[in-house]
């Protein structure tokens, strides 16, 4: 098995501790260069979804040729990804790869190698928690001309009662 950590590129002392997915996906490719049948287990301790850990089984199945290319697309609505590695860090996710291979009587040299690459693609987020720093939020100003009043008569007053501001951000990774 092997253990990887993958970090979140951030900026700004951006410290994510963790986020509720939506319409995200998880692509797991295994491009195998070994002479052998396969299964890849990818394990993933911070991501969870009701109360089970992601945890995915890839069949590797060598046919005589090489290399042996195999993607599986995982949906991950409504999982918790937890990016704090059992709250010892933010902004990282660890991935742990176990692999068994069959044995066929086929011979294996150093040149033969196993890649594993796993992606969240399409990332967006119900909830998103942690630190998001200081963040320029641009040019905004303190009123608002309505033009309905452009052409009134007469005098009178208007107000607003329970006035609430609502800030939509976005950006390319979602965040």
């Amino acid at each position: 098995s092997q253990n990887q950590d993958i970090s979140f590129a951030v900026s700004q002392g951006v410290e994510i501790d963790s986020m509720i997915l939506k319409n995200s996906q998880m692509v797991l490719d295994v491009n195998s260069g070994i002479p052998a049948d396969a299964q890849v287990r990818i394990t993933i301790p911070g991501l969870v979804k009701n109360g089970i850990i992601f945890s995915e089984l890839i069949p590797v199945d060598y046919s005589g040729s090489m290399p042996v290319f195999t993607q599986t697309t995982v949906p991950l609505h409504d999982y918790h990804l937890n990016l704090t590695k059992g709250g010892t860090t933010s902004n990282t996710l660890e991935i742990i790869y176990a692999v068994t291979f069959s044995g066929n009587g086929n011979g294996i040299t150093n040149s033969n190698t196993l890649q594993c690459n796993a992606s969240i693609q399409s990332m967006q987020y119900q909830m998103l928690y942690g630190y998001l720093g200081q963040q320029h939020i641009g040019n905004l100003q303190d009123s608002v001309e309505l033009s309905i009043f452009n052409s009134a008569f007469g005098t009178g007053l208007f107000s607003i009662v329970d006035p609430k501001i609502r800030f939509d951000i976005s950006n390319s990774l979602g965040i």
